[in-house]
């Protein structure tokens, strides 16, 4: 079933980074996935451990692996130059485990925690300066959260990249699953471009640059013959061996 396979890549993403997501001496997570009925394509971590996958989110994944739906990404950075991302390779199981990986890297870094402590301070704060307008204090938390939430956002994805390639899982999965979800919900991201610093999560598109570049660090081998490079209008990589790099130490030079 779509829980049983869940629960499995769970555990052995738990057991392969014990020392990582329960260090010794620190009170430990249970980390468990609860897969709940819902046409959502998201996935949430809960104080504690619980991590909540809804399965529609499973359900999409395993049908683009089955129709070839994603076989390639095209990741375009500011200057204009792109990466095109060869996904044929990646498995529903590398996907499902870096949605898994990610969750259980927020509840590994306590984010949760600090969200709460945030919103103490600032309500302490305002409460010093005797600024007690209700609508004022709920725009500063917002903000704060805003911020906060997006960065965490991309912290878990890198600690999760990272722990689900040591427990074995090809990390372009997090390139996949942040382009099903672009081609999957389209509409909504191109309005949510315009908007991202008052959201609090991060476009796909920024997702997956931050990702790229992760990858390049943790698991470069992942990207080897996997990419390939256009420089845009203004070349990144220049010098006398420029027209000797192959794609792949094009793009490492661009993300040095």
């Amino acid at each position: 079933t779509l829980a049983q396979r869940v629960k499995e890549v769970t555990t052995k993403i738990v057991e392969d980074n014990g020392n990582l997501i329960n260090p010794t001496g620190e009170t430990p997570f249970d980390y468990r996935t609860y897969t709940v009925a819902s046409i959502e394509m998201r996935s949430e971590a809960t104080p504690g451990g619980g991590i909540i996958i809804h399965s529609q989110l499973i359900k999409e994944i395993e049908g683009s692996i089955a129709g070839k739906e994603v076989t390639s990404s095209t990741i375009e950075f500011a200057d204009g130059s792109k990466v095109i991302v060869d996904l044929s390779d990646v498995a529903s199981d590398d996907i499902v485990a870096l949605v898994v990986a990610h969750e259980i890297s927020h509840t590994a870094s306590r984010h949760s925690l600090m969200r709460m402590t945030a919103s103490t301070v600032i309500s302490a704060t305002l409460k010093f300066f005797r600024i007690n307008n209700s609508y004022v204090n709920r725009i500063n938390n917002n903000l704060l959260h805003t911020f906060m939430d997006r960065q965490k956002a991309y912290e878990a994805d890198a600690a999760g990249l990272y722990l689900a390639t040591r427990s074995g899982h090809n990390p372009l999965g997090a390139i996949y699953a942040c382009e099903l979800l672009r081609q999957k919900t389209a509409g909504l991201w191109s309005f949510h471009e315009v908007f991202e610093l008052i959201s609090g999560r991060p476009t796909p598109i920024n997702r997956q640059r931050a990702l790229l570049a992760a990858i390049s660090e943790i698991n470069p081998e992942a990207l080897r013959g996997k990419v390939t490079f256009e420089p845009g209008p203004n070349r990144y990589v220049t010098g006398p061996n420029e027209g000797g790099m192959d794609a792949f130490d094009q793009l490492r030079a661009k993300l040095a």
